[in-house]
């Protein structure tokens, strides 16, 4: 019965690098862009949310108008004419709103979603990233060339 004599042959040290600069080259932009459209999303869904709200403040102020809602109307009554009908003292607000609609929009109205910046991404990332990635998988694909070309030596 004869053994087998294992020996260590280098060629696989040259796949498992090359194949894990190709992988690095592949995924890890894939990840970097799926990130990034995911943090699209939520600002697409908040703004959604929004404007769904925005809709109906503002079908309920068109419903009360067409009802003719005393206490809006009394509202929008004192809004245009600057003061109560009654004669009060007004004191005039520059920055209030001039119109039911101007007032309508302020009270709708959100503050900007703010993007916060990406973390730092390590060198692999960086080097992964724009025309560098071609660069990478290129010379990922060299390394497993010389892998799968390098030979088991025998030494006799």
């Amino acid at each position: 019965m004869r053994l087998h004599n294992l020996q260590f042959d280098s060629g696989w040290l040259f796949l498992l690098a090359g194949s894990a600069l190709l992988w690095a080259a592949i995924v890890l932009p894939a990840n970097q862009e799926l990130a990034h459209l995911q943090d699209r999303l939520k600002i697409i869904q908040l703004d959604q949310e929004h404007i769904s709200k925005r809709i109906d403040q503002y079908q309920t102020f068109f419903d009360l108008i067409a009802n003719r809602d005393p206490e809006l109307m009394h509202r929008i009554i004192r809004m245009q004419t600057n003061g109560d009908s009654k004669g009060d003292f007004v004191v005039f607000d520059p920055n209030a709103a001039k119109t039911p609609l101007q007032w309508l929009e302020r009270r709708t109205a959100r503050m900007p979603t703010v993007v916060k910046s990406p973390d730092q991404h390590s060198i692999l990332e960086n080097l992964t990233a724009g025309d560098q990635r071609l660069w990478v998988a290129g010379f990922g694909g060299l390394i497993v060339f010389i892998g799968l070309v390098q030979g088991y030596r025998q030494d006799h």
